[in-house]
């Protein structure tokens, strides 16, 4: 069976701020599948996470800055959901992206273990898979999904090898183990407040935008 027209990763997350395991993670997702683009959304009202400290336009210049280091990487910047008002519902994304490339198109998304674990509590998180393949992020210490109803999700429709993300446009689940990268921007907020050295975590010109910007210098931004 032909490979279809194109595939694309979608990659999202508050990137509060975007560091370097963010960028590690898309990258190694993007050349395992042989996508042709990695999108990485930052999330505007994530129904699941507390709001985000960085302000959306901030944020996106960050990603912005990251990503013009990496334009050859295929990686780029998608503000998709920073234009809807409301909570950032991933469906919501998927079907504007689906409109996007068309019906034959690849779509992966692209989450974290932990993320998929709750899958569940997701709105109509059962539709996902007639959009959009799902890719899951597995890191050390993590097995499969303790919640049944996730687990029978993920068996039911789980491929066998990355050419299944190919021969089809979305349906599938594929879990990768990826090179464990022990960063959170939970403890970068907390390194900067406390004028701690980030210089191995974040891109250095991200790490210049926070500082000529002044951001995450009060005591909220860190928890």
């Amino acid at each position: 069976m032909p490979l279809r027209p194109h595939g694309i990763g979608l990659f999202g997350g508050t990137f509060d701020p975007i560091h370097v395991g963010h960028l590690r993670t898309a990258l190694e997702l993007k050349q395992a599948f042989n996508l042709e683009e990695m999108r990485m959304i930052p999330s505007a009202w994530p129904p699941h996470r507390l709001t985000p400290f960085g302000s959306a336009n901030h944020r996106l210049k960050m990603l912005q800055l990251a990503l013009s280091e990496q334009v050859e990487q295929g990686l780029i910047a998608d503000d998709i959901e920073l234009g809807r008002s409301g909570p950032s519902y991933t469906l919501d994304t998927l079907s504007e992206i689906r409109a996007r490339v068309g019906i034959e198109a690849s779509i992966c998304l692209c989450l974290g273990i932990d993320s998929f674990a709750d899958i569940n509590t997701w709105d109509k998180w059962r539709s996902l898979l007639d959009i959009a393949h799902i890719v899951v992020a597995k890191r050390p210490g993590w097995g499969e999904p303790k919640n049944q109803e996730v687990l029978e999700f993920m068996k039911k429709s789980r491929a066998t090898s990355i050419k299944q993300f190919h021969e089809a446009p979305a349906g599938k689940i594929f879990i990768m183990k990826t090179t464990p990268l022990r960063i959170s921007s939970t403890e970068i907020r907390s390194a900067l407040l406390k004028k701690e050295p980030t210089s191995c975590l974040l891109p250095d010109i991200v790490a210049n935008y926070i500082k000529e910007n002044e951001l995450y210098q009060k005591t909220r931004d860190i928890l």
